[in-house]
């Protein structure tokens, strides 16, 4: 087993999918053995979004130990040498989504796997390529079969096919139950809902004629900043039958999902985040998975990306993405159909644990990298590496 120290930027505690992956999957390596330590960011410029312990905003157990080190304004170089400098004395495989420590774990002699989502740009292609030749990086992580074509085409030709490993986003099903069984004939009131952000493209493209359309069935939004939330109800006000409920923390969003008999996952093509990033083309929604774990039967755009992990008729109905009626159609299908929506959350539940949890994810991404992974990276002996860590890292909670 290996000590693992998983370094981000992003905000701890955070609301977006990001920040829930990063903790979901600290918490599967602990459960796969690893010793690990996640080393965040303190932005003493910019407060977390949400309240409350890491572990408790996000409703995790605590198997992993956090460090916080310092972030100041205009100075990232800072951050990168702490958390380097650590990995280093610590002996740690150092596991990362922020490029810009790929150059500083190189020069520290610290080995690195790399994690992307989206593109990048030509200086962070060019600082990837060079760590993945050189074996400062051990390989790159990406979600979907679709970036790791991109990364195909825009890294040198010399990277070793075998140093990409496609792992989508994955879930933690110990936090989720199976939802009620309502093998009941058809569902008169049925409730459906969407959990996520509510960027353009999310899909309240689809969602919002959707319950114009049918106005007897419940609609339930949950997710968004307080602004888009406001600016929804507005344009919604004469549709009483769609509610938007606004953000709630990850602590709370399996017992929501409880309380559903449908989710939808209406994602179109282009999905631009606020930094006008286009994640689109790349994405692994975070949702199908937790509507997966909770043992709900979802719909879902017929996307190439998105058909990666849903298998149309097995764990899940597609719908084009364009197309209102043909949501409509298939909503009323689950709606009548009990068997049908019995079979979609049966499997979808034995994938989620069987498939795409955080432990299952890990595991492979190490089977497939493990060549790589020599004994040097095992994990010290916990009294020697708490022997070596540096004082002054921060707050720790």
């Amino acid at each position: 087993m290996m000590h693992v120290a998983v370094a981000t930027r992003a905000y701890l505690p955070y609301p977006y999918a990001a920040s829930i992956n990063i903790v979901g999957g600290c918490v599967g390596l602990a459960r796969l053995g690893h010793r690990v330590t996640m080393l965040a960011g303190w932005k003493l410029h910019r407060p977390p979004l949400g309240r409350g312990s890491v572990w408790d905003y996000y409703g995790v157990e605590r198997c992993f130990d956090l460090i916080r080190f310092v972030e100041f304004p205009r100075v990232g170089w800072w951050f990168d040498r702490r958390v380097t400098e650590w990995a280093k004395r610590a002996g740690a495989l150092l596991y990362t989504r922020d490029l810009r420590l790929l150059a500083p774990a190189a020069r520290a002699g610290v080995p690195c796997i790399a994690e992307v989502h989206t593109e990048v740009g030509p200086r962070d292609q060019a600082v990837l390529g060079e760590a993945l030749l050189s074996g400062a990086a051990l390989g790159l992580v990406v979600i979907t079969e679709a970036l790791r074509q991109h990364f195909d085409r825009v890294l040198p030709r010399a990277v070793p096919r075998d140093k990409i490993v496609v792992a989508p986003d994955a879930v933690d099903p110990h936090r989720f139950r199976p939802a009620p069984d309502r093998r009941t004939g058809s569902l008169p009131r049925m409730t459906v809902g969407y959990v996520g952000s509510l960027f353009p493209g999310k899909g309240l493209e689809i969602l919002v004629p959707l319950a114009r359309r049918m106005p007897d069935v419940r609609f339930v939004v949950w997710g968004g900043s307080r602004r888009d939330v406001r600016a929804w109800r507005r344009r919604t006000r004469d549709v009483p039958n769609l509610r938007f409920a606004g953000f709630a923390p990850p602590r709370d969003v399996p017992s929501i999902l409880q309380r559903l008999d449908v989710g939808l996952v209406p994602n179109q093509p282009h999905v631009v985040l606020r930094s006008g990033t286009d994640i689109g083309p790349y994405t692994s929604p975070t949702k199908i998975f937790e509507y997966m774990a909770s043992g709900i039967p979802m719909i879902v755009s017929d996307l190439p990306v998105l058909r990666e992990v849903v298998r149309p008729g097995e764990n899940a109905l597609v719908a084009r993405h364009d197309d209102v009626g043909d949501w409509q159609e298939k909503l009323e299908r689950l709606r009548s159909d009990d068997h049908l929506r019995a079979r979609l959350a049966q499997n979808s539940r034995r994938e989620a644990v069987e498939r795409f949890s955080h432990e299952a994810r890990f595991r492979e991404i190490f089977r497939q990298l493990g060549p790589t992974l020599s004994p040097s990276h095992s994990p010290d002996r916990p009294e020697d590496v708490q022997s070596r860590t540096p004082s002054g890292t921060g707050p720790v909670r």
